[in-house]
């Protein structure tokens, strides 16, 4: 206690003799009295209807003027009270509050850890820090330098860095002047040779206008990835376009309808009805159907027709024609359902053949071959 009273005392002596000599408005030509401190304690004019504690921390607002310290925009923190201060009727400066700007102190920490140490720390509020992210506004306190317990640790000050942080904050913030890319050094590594961050940039520029103008040495299809998605199940650029080639070669088609007129009397045994028709397509069959157009009135007649592509039978697709079964006018007749040996190639020769003939008397109709035709 003595020795803080001393140094209030020399403290306010300096102030008073500071403010007795007139400030020199040129160079010296004489001595000057020297009143040197060690830096440590500074007197700070109080805020108007402020109370500041002994032992609280402290804070500048942006007028100046010192208050406890809290987590609030664009305050500063300065330091520590060794003494109370109540200016809580007072206006701003009326009275000045004395503050340990050195060295290091003592703060509540909630949940403090040995993990804290060696971190920066912001104040919460007079009493308080708390790392950073927990805070709203981040104001630099100091650098926790020990763990005391659960909630307290010893702090030491960082005012300088405080200012320094503000520094850099605006340094990074002042897009007009940044630091030039030719005095940022790069380190060469890979296929970069260039020792600065422009001469890399540049490098890069170069290297990929080259790429990119290169139509004979781009990147192989296989070695682009593809990720699988909707129905393509590829891996890679060049196999997910075969499997889209293969898609539209297999289910890009056109609708084609043969209809063909048949006058039932004419099959008079096993024969062709319809012999080669060369297909202008590939393409495959998919029905194969009956539609009467005059009736059928003598009783007990039949034949069966089936398509042939070239020497081979198409697997389903008969149609059974019977008396009974060709009345009345119009009548729709379904043929087997188609189950293979159904597509063909452009050029190919599609026949129509009667089997199981009991010859019709009368009667005509129209086979109805139904086809996809596939788009190249």
């Amino acid at each position: 206690m003595k020795r803080t009273s001393t140094l209030l005392v020399l403290l306010l002596i300096g102030a008073l003799i500071g403010l007795s000599t007139p400030a020199s408005a040129s160079a010296l030509s004489a001595d000057k009295a020297v009143y040197p401190t060690d830096g440590k304690l500074r007197l700070i004019p109080v805020a108007a209807t402020t109370t500041i504690y002994k032992g609280a921390m402290v804070s500048l607002k942006t007028d100046g003027y010192a208050t406890p310290a809290a987590d609030t925009a664009d305050y500063r923190f300065v330091g520590i009270a060794i003494h109370q201060v109540d200016n809580s009727s007072g206006a701003d400066g009326d009275l000045s509050v004395t503050v340990l700007t050195a060295g290091e102190f003592t703060a509540v920490y909630a949940s403090a850890a040995q993990t804290q140490v060696g971190e920066l720390c912001y104040t919460a509020d007079d009493a308080t820090v708390a790392a950073v992210g927990t805070t709203t506004n981040d104001v630099l306190a100091g650098i926790v330098v020990k763990y005391v317990a659960a909630n307290t640790v010893r702090v030491k000050f960082a005012v300088n860095l405080d200012a320094a942080a503000a520094d850099v904050a605006a340094h990074v913030a002042d897009a007009a002047d940044a630091h030039a890319g030719t005095a940022i050094t790069n380190t060469p590594a890979g296929a970069i040779a260039a020792t600065t961050a422009q001469a890399a940039i540049d490098e890069l520029d170069t290297d990929l206008t080259a790429h990119l103008d290169d139509t004979t040495d781009a990147h192989a299809g296989t070695a682009v990835t593809n990720t699988p998605a909707g129905t393509i199940a590829a891996t890679t650029a060049q196999a997910a376009i075969d499997e889209l080639d293969t898609d539209i070669t297999t289910n890009l088609y056109a609708p084609f309808v043969w209809s063909i007129p048949v006058a039932l009397v004419d099959i008079s045994g096993a024969m062709d009805v319809v012999t080669e028709w060369v297909a202008p397509f590939d393409g495959e069959i998919t029905s194969v159907d009956w539609t009467q157009s005059t009736v059928v009135s003598t009783a007990s007649k039949a034949a069966t027709l089936n398509v042939e592509i070239e020497t081979t039978d198409v697997s389903g697709g008969e149609i059974t024609l019977t008396s009974a079964a060709c009345t009345p006018l119009g009548k729709y007749i379904a043929g087997a359902a188609v189950s293979g040996d159904n597509t063909f190639s452009s050029g190919e020769k599609i026949s129509v053949e009667a089997t199981s003939v009991t010859a019709f008397a009368e009667g005509t109709g129209f086979i109805v071959i139904s086809m996809k035709a596939h788009i190249q």
